[in-house]
């Protein structure tokens, strides 16, 4: 027998288009199902974060747990720890949330106040805070009708000082008052009442002539502390050179202060040198001039050759002075010597230019 032949069933096209066409009616409200949980997922996710947070803002308003309840100051030394969180305004800490504290306010009030140049506040916990501010201290004083003006390192007026009260740090001599800063500009510019001297120099000098003075006073402060309660003054001119002096000492000339190290030294060894700082013998040191530095004597001290080298110093001033006179003298630069007093000379000293 032959056998038989099974047909086999051809797909056509429409066939499998319509398969397709199933498939894909198949796949559609799958995946919309695979969606819809995780929005709702995700919309109740967001919801707890919500209630959670509106849950910590109630217990923290009902709980007072996020309520300012301790203020800290550090670096106050002019002004106690209560004075300085009553100059903040937080004396009062009742129903003020430490968030809601206006910390820029705070800090820009406080460093208004003459006696504080810089307040800083740091958070310390969920409920407390630190105040730490920098207070302006008193470098000098300028004295004024008995009244001392205290200034601090960057010459602003802190305080005036009545004539009866104690006065803790030195004064200065010479010093127009209308020097200091108040408001961040120097007086004289406010005002009439507190312009320059018209024989000093022009204001632009003298400014900086009173940084330098401040200069040296700090200076002085730190290199000579065992020396700060015998400072008499500190003198400046109405041109703008300084001069120190302390007690039993001869005074000390430092001029522009332009070479602020190098005089400084010269002037520490000059203290810590006995002979020169005999007042009897030493009318005055020259440290102004770096090049030059020198000492003056009294005449009753001089040496033989120091009175020769005088003598022969003023017959060069007066063959000068007759040259200048009959205009055949030409003209020199450089510093001229000074007249000296009946009975004192100047000298240059030779153990001077090893000051330092």
């Amino acid at each position: 027998m032959r056998g038989v032949k099974k047909k086999k069933h051809k797909r056509t096209g429409s066939g499998l288009t319509m398969q397709r066409t199933k498939d894909r009616k198949d796949k559609r409200p799958r995946e919309k199902s695979s969606q819809r949980p995780r929005e709702r997922r995700d919309v109740m996710f967001r919801l707890l974060i919500l209630l959670a947070l509106f849950s910590m803002a109630f217990y923290g308003i009902s709980a007072k747990g996020t309520w300012l309840r301790h203020v800290e100051v550090s670096g106050a030394v002019i002004y106690t720890d209560d004075e300085i969180i009553a100059l903040a305004g937080l004396d009062e800490l009742d129903g003020l949330w430490t968030i809601a504290v206006p910390v820029e306010t705070i800090c820009e009030s406080l460093e208004k106040i003459p006696l504080i140049e810089r307040a800083e506040i740091l958070y310390s916990g969920i409920n407390s805070f630190k105040i730490k501010v920098t207070e302006r201290r008193g470098v000098a004083a300028v004295n004024r009708g008995g009244f001392r003006l205290v200034f601090d390192r960057t010459g602003v007026l802190i305080d005036i000082m009545r004539p009866e009260e104690f006065c803790p740090v030195p004064e200065v001599s010479g010093v127009p008052p209308g020097l200091l800063k108040f408001g961040g500009k120097p007086l004289c510019m406010q005002g009439d009442a507190w312009r320059l001297p018209e024989n000093s120099a022009p204001p632009g000098i003298m400014e900086t002539q009173f940084d330098r003075l401040i200069q040296l006073r700090y200076f002085l402060d730190r290199y000579t502390p065992d020396r700060d309660g015998f400072l008499d003054l500190i003198f400046m001119d109405e041109e703008g050179n300084l001069t120190v002096e302390y007690q039993d000492c001869p005074p000390v000339l430092l001029g522009e202060f332009d070479s602020p190290e190098i005089q400084v030294r010269r002037l520490i060894a000059a203290l810590n040198d006995e002979f020169l700082m005999n007042t009897e013998r030493t009318r005055d040191i020259d440290l102004s001039s770096v090049l030059f530095p020198c000492y003056h004597v009294n005449d009753a001290y001089l040496t033989r050759d120091e009175q020769r080298l005088i003598d022969q110093l003023d017959e060069e001033r007066e063959t000068d002075e007759r040259a200048e006179s009959d205009g055949e003298a030409e003209s020199v630069e450089g510093d001229s010597w000074e007249d000296a007093d009946n009975d004192e000379s100047g000298i240059i000293g030779e153990r001077i230019f090893d000051l330092g």
